[in-house]
This record gives structure tokens, C-alpha cells and sequence, in this order.
């Protein structure tokens, strides 16, 4: 069993609030320097626009590390229910999202995975891998806010989002201009079709890069899942 550091916190706004998330980054000991501190900065800058937009009434954000300890990339077991079990060895169970960084190749897991449990109502555990230092920083950052919107969008528990989508939760998200930069895709969005699914107005294509810029429907879901699970709707 390893153990956590603890190495930053920003929260903004009500800490305690039925619709404040709680988000929570590790990596481990073999991940290179700037992965961590990127993604936690990309989860700050993304739920600070969903804050100032009114969506959530505040969110808390820490940057952490977990020494002594690496998922076996080759396993049967899945690298999140091995991050699973790691978390509750290390009593790692504030409710919220727990999003891991490591650096498994591809050819053996997926860019992210999440357990699937509600953000709003318990712990969640997430994972992101740099294929072995091969993705760029944005993409291991887009997948961390990605999984997040996995467990925080509960279309499989709220009608009123479930109404937004017509296949899964990446239809939430959009491809969408970006300044000078080109076509980007918000954090559910992987590209493609996904993007002109559902009710959300976006650009048609494949996108060029991330963005941790939420579209409107994944703002909203979050605001209708959180209602839902305290049972105001």
C-alpha cells in the first residue's frame, strides 16, 4: 500500500453546497513533471467559468500525489478498480470525484475510465494515463475533466438531462471555435457525431485540440444532477 501527499487546495465560493463539486488529482511516483499540476489547473479554470456562470454554487479543488505505489498496467483487475482499492486502503473517501494520473501504455488501457458512481452523493474513482509520457498535457487534463463529466452528468438518473442527450453523456459536449486555435472539444465531447447529438448547438468535424471550457448543456447537467440527487426536482 502507498501512501498520499498533500500539495495544493484552491476552493471558491459555498465548500459545502448540494451542487459544489469536490475534485481531487493524484498522480504517482513515475508520472513526469507537469502532468499533475496542468490537469488540477485546467479543473480549477474550468469549474471557476461554470461558478461564474451560476451553474454551481462554488467547488473545491486539491492537488495531491500517491507515493509507493503504481497500478499493475497488465493486470485482469482494471486500472480504476485497482486505484479503487488503493483509495480505500488510504481512507481516500471524501465524497467527489478522485482522479488519478498514471502512466500506463494504451496498448493495455484505455485514455480514462471512472467506477461510476454519483459525484454528488458519494466517492468516485477516475483515471487518466499519459501513455507512458506520450499524450500532451491538454489531453491527460481533457480526460480528467472528462471522466468527471461522466459522474457528475447522471443521465442514467435524471430525466431532465437524459432529455439532453441522444446516446450517452458525450452528447453534451460540442465542438466549438476557440479563438485563434481552431475547432475545440469540451471536456464530453470526443469528436465526431457525438458532437451534433442531443440539444446542444455546436460546429460540425473533428475537433483539433481540448478545451476545459464546459458547454452550456454540461454546465447544465451538472446544475440538474446535483438538483436531482438532493431531491429539489
Amino acid at each position: 500500500m502507498g501512501y498520499e501527499i498533500y500539495l495544493d487546495r484552491t476552493q471558491k465560493g459555498d465548500e459545502y453546497g448540494h451542487d459544489s463539486p469536490w475534485v481531487f488529482v493524484y498522480d504517482t511516483d513515475n508520472v513526469e513533471d507537469g502532468y499533475l499540476s496542468h490537469a488540477y489547473n485546467w479543473v480549477i479554470d474550468g469549474f471557476d467559468i461554470a461558478y461564474n456562470d451560476g451553474y454551481i454554487s462554488g467547488y473545491t479543488v486539491e492537488k495531491r500525489s500517491i507515493r509507493n505505489w503504481t497500478p499493475d498496467c497488465r493486470s485482469d483487475i482494471s486500472v480504476v478498480a485497482q486505484w479503487d482499492e488503493e483509495r480505500n486502503n488510504n481512507d481516500l473517501i471524501h465524497q467527489g470525484c478522485h482522479a488519478l494520473i498514471h502512466t500506463c501504455s494504451t496498448d493495455y488501457v484505455a485514455l480514462g475510465t471512472n467506477s461510476g458512481d454519483n459525484i454528488w452523493k458519494t466517492d468516485n474513482s477516475a483515471v487518466a494515463t499519459t501513455d507512458e509520457g506520450n499524450r500532451d498535457l491538454d489531453g491527460v487534463a481533457d480526460t480528467v475533466l472528462h471522466e468527471f463529466g461522466h459522474c457528475a452528468s447522471r443521465s442514467n438518473l435524471c430525466s431532465n438531462v437524459d432529455n439532453m442527450t441522444e446516446q450517452s453523456e458525450h452528447d453534451l459536449g460540442i465542438v466549438t471555435q476557440d479563438g485563434w486555435t481552431g475547432d475545440m472539444e469540451t471536456p464530453l465531447s470526443v469528436g465526431g457525431d457525438d458532437a451534433s447529438r442531443g440539444t446542444c448547438d455546436t460546429k460540425s468535424g473533428w475537433k483539433d485540440g481540448e478545451t476545459y471550457q464546459h458547454s452550456d448543456c454540461e454546465k447544465s447537467a451538472f446544475e440538474r444532477s446535483a438538483e436531482h440527487t438532493a431531491g429539489y426536482h
